[in-house]
């Protein structure tokens, strides 16, 4: 949620900073190769939540969505909808940003917001013919020498479970930089890498056996 929050950020900034972009033209031209975004709007308006307010306060008296800007509409898109208006505005004014990794952090967000059980495709991925690596992400680790000197890293990242949580990681810690938020996620995750693994970072041994295996 940390990553999804700071891409909207980032993209208003970028947004604000282009003399060619007044931030409701994009939403025409999204609007326009992707109905069922607005389609999704009305739906919102139409039935209880906690966005139903907003999406109704941006429909006419016809139920149609009213002149759209950027920062309007990414308070009622979807995660989903989203990642498809961030790069279509990247492709249409190229600047640096994060579409590569995208798939992969929806991936672990969704998984994450159902509660899904991660572990269980850690040994035996069912993804593994749809899966294909990130040649960036590829990259930029290699010029890591903790990664680089990593016998296995590449049958590792061979793995959509892992690849896709290395690249959020990766994302993570690009995209927050410096903040109170990132520290804390860092203290919380030395906490639980203290409670599971040893020194060296290998899983810790289990009174249970099947669930050492399992982690290992």
């Amino acid at each position: 949620m940390d990553v999804e929050h700071y891409l909207k950020v980032r993209l208003m900034n970028d947004l604000s900073d282009n003399p060619k972009e007044d931030g409701y033209n994009i939403v025409r031209l999204f609007l326009q190769y992707h109905p069922n975004a607005e389609a999704d709007i009305q739906s919102k308006a139409d039935k209880y939540s906690f966005c139903s307010d907003l999406a109704e306060k941006h429909l006419d008296e016809y139920k149609e969505p009213k002149k759209l800007a950027v920062w309007n509409i990414v308070e009622l898109f979807s995660f989903g909808n989203f990642m498809e208006l961030y790069e279509l505005y990247y492709q249409m004014y190229p600047s640096f940003n994060y579409s590569d990794y995208l798939k992969s952090i929806k991936f672990i967000r969704n998984a994450a917001a159902h509660n899904n059980c991660i572990l269980s495709t850690l040994r035996k991925p069912n993804s593994l013919k749809k899966f294909s690596k990130t040649k960036k992400l590829a990259n930029i680790l290699g010029k890591i020498p903790e990664f680089r000197e990593l016998d296995n890293r590449d049958a590792m990242m061979k793995n959509p479970v892992i690849h896709d949580f290395v690249t959020l990681l990766f994302v993570y810690n690009d995209v927050m930089k410096v903040s109170a938020t990132k520290k804390a996620r860092n203290r919380k995750m030395e906490e639980i890498c203290h409670l599971f693994c040893d020194e060296d970072g290998r899983i810790k041994k289990n009174k249970n056996p099947k669930h050492t295996n399992f982690l290992q």
